[in-house]
């Protein structure tokens, strides 16, 4: 019989995942969520989740202290949610 180690996800972690999921699910293995953000995003979108979720910064003061556009940070947040998505799919129960 498998084992359940899905615990409670951090409040980012859960915005980062009902984003790419539609709230499919509240729980999955925190540890997984972190391999996947390590494993499968780039540089970039690694900074922007983590400046976004993690330090609650929003797109505009994200995009203002890198000199970038406020769609650019927009998008590579959508590409990493989405990269984020399909990696945890297979993982969690629907």
């Amino acid at each position: 019989m498998k084992k359940e180690l899905l615990v409670p996800l951090e409040d980012a972690e859960v915005e980062i995942w009902r984003q790419g999921l539609g709230a499919v699910s509240d729980k999955i293995d925190p540890k997984l969520l972190m391999k996947v953000i390590d494993g499968c995003l780039t540089a970039a979108q690694r900074e922007y989740i983590g400046e976004y979720y993690f330090e609650g910064r929003n797109m505009y003061e994200i995009a203002k202290s890198r000199g970038v556009a406020v769609s650019t940070v927009s998008r590579t947040i959508g590409r990493a949610r989405r990269r984020i998505f399909n990696a945890l799919k297979y993982c969690v129960g629907r």
